[in-house]
């Protein structure tokens, strides 16, 4: 089970693309931090891991706020955003559509193969 519909349209791209990946699987950071990045994606040739991170209600004020100390600690681990760690968000207003996931894959397709 997914925790949000966006999340679901992100696997079910990413497996139509044939594209491999594990949702939230446990990433062990610095200082024995754990995350669980919504998408772990690897280049199987390279072993190196991208992370996709989807911010789901960027308009939340508290949201936003432990979505960026989420952003700072993976910067701190050296997963960076458009270089390791992907990242979509939406609002109320304004939801991730498919287009720009299609898009996005596009883009780190190369990284993956």
């Amino acid at each position: 089970m997914m925790g949000s519909k966006s999340e679901v349209l992100i696997g079910n791209t990413l497996n139509r693309r044939n594209i491999e990946y594990h949702y939230e699987k446990p990433l062990l950071l610095k200082k024995n931090k754990m995350f669980r990045p919504d998408f772990t994606l690897m280049n199987i040739y390279s072993r190196r891991e991208l992370f996709w991170e989807h911010l789901g209600i960027v308009d939340n004020e508290h949201y936003a706020s432990n979505a960026m100390k989420k952003l700072m600690i993976y910067e701190q681990n050296d997963i960076f955003i458009n270089d390791r760690l992907i990242l979509t968000y939406e609002t109320a207003n304004d939801p991730l559509n498919l287009r720009t996931i299609n898009d996005i894959i596009d883009q780190i397709e190369y990284m993956l193969k």
